[in-house]
């Protein structure tokens, strides 16, 4: 990627221990010369003079040093500035840190959010909403978190549609760790977006204002499932400042985790009763197709067994119905995720996606 001098610099300066996304916009109010910021990072009426001493110790080998962690990454940096059609939401950040597909940024989409420990209703229903996503060629974004967030990217993923996850950390970390595969298929079907420069990590401050710019990429947010004070709750807030779209998916009433749905709907928000109601949003239509037949190992199969009685299973409970080790079925059951097979929500607590129908593969 070829970046102008003020870009180097600018990204050289975001990458500074200490320089928040405020302090970077008031610094580069104060310095329309990025380069004027290191030289006067030493002066009386410096502003942070708490990042002095790291401003001072940059120089052209830590740029370039810099540059070439990003591109060992495979990140391009945007800028505010040269991409107004990507940042024209309130409250945009100067930069975003992007691996895959950047033209995807641009293009809008549908938020799809929700609680990290949803229900087997709440997953089916993001997986649901993602896979129609898909089908009516309508991007999907999301935050990457277990639950609702994950339940919803693989919807589209594994119907041949486009996603974005936007961080809440570093490009060079994974959070959670479990979604590691997942990250990888976005970033080779999609896009991985973050505002924070490499190393930084999954601190929870991060992720409220990490969900301005999951609002600010849609054209509409959906709901799926969430309590009344969520993080969940912070990207209906942004998206109400930004103007955009809110839908929610109407749930169980004694459940809490759809008592910030039932609100939001309570309080004008459009309601989702099915797929077609995002679609028709944005002027789609949906084919009901019959659920697709997933070819199974005759040991995936005993997974999908095990589930015969049961809506849950701890890993140990399943460790146990499969006659094996937890250690020994990890391998198994990333798979099986990956496959869309099993759902994971919070504590490693298992469920079996039956919105498809499984069959032993011929050997």
């Amino acid at each position: 990627m070829n970046y102008t001098t003020q870009q180097k610099l600018t990204i050289l300066l975001a990458s500074i221990k200490g320089a928040s996304t405020p302090r970077l916009e008031k610094l580069l109010s104060l310095y329309p010369d990025v380069a004027d910021i290191f030289r006067h990072a030493d002066s009386p009426d410096f502003p942070y003079p708490m990042l002095t001493p790291a401003l001072k110790e940059q120089n052209k080998d830590s740029l370039e040093k810099y540059l070439k962690r990003l591109e060992k990454n495979e990140i391009t940096v945007l800028f505010r500035d040269s991409h107004p059609n990507i940042f024209a939401f309130k409250s945009a950040p100067p930069l975003l840190y992007v691996k895959g597909n950047v033209e995807l940024l641009s293009k809008g989409g549908v938020a799809i959010v929700g609680s990290r420990r949803c229900s087997r209703y709440g997953h089916e229903v993001a997986y649901s909403l993602g896979k129609a996503a898909a089908q009516g060629g309508i991007t999907v974004i999301s935050g990457g978190a277990e639950g609702i967030d994950s339940a919803a990217l693989m919807g589209a993923l594994e119907n041949g549609g486009k996603v974005i996850a936007v961080f809440g950390f570093g490009m060079d970390k994974i959070y959670p760790a479990g979604n590691k595969e997942l990250f990888a298929r976005i970033a080779q079907n999609g896009a991985l977006v973050s505002e924070y420069p490499l190393g930084t990590p999954a601190y929870q401050s991060h992720f409220p204002m990490r969900n301005r710019i999951i609002s600010g990429l849609c054209d509409m947010l959906a709901v799926v499932e969430a309590s009344v004070k969520s993080g969940t709750s912070t990207t209906v807030s942004w998206a109400q400042e930004q103007g955009k779209s809110i839908a929610c998916v109407p749930g169980n009433i004694t459940s809490e985790q759809s008592q910030g749905t039932n609100k939001l709907l309570k309080e004008g928000a459009r309601i989702i009763t099915c797929p077609e109601d995002m679609l028709e949003y944005f002027g789609k239509g949906w084919v009901r197709s019959d659920p697709e037949l997933t070819e199974l190992s005759p040991e995936e199969y005993e997974f999908v067994k095990a589930f015969a009685q049961e809506e849950e299973l701890s890993l140990d409970e399943l460790a146990q119905k499969c006659n094996n080790s937890p250690g020994a079925l990890a391998a198994q059951l990333t798979m099986l995720e990956l496959k869309g097979v099993l759902l994971r929500t919070q504590g490693s607590i298992y469920k079996l996606n039956r919105s498809k129908k499984y069959t032993l593969k011929d050997r």
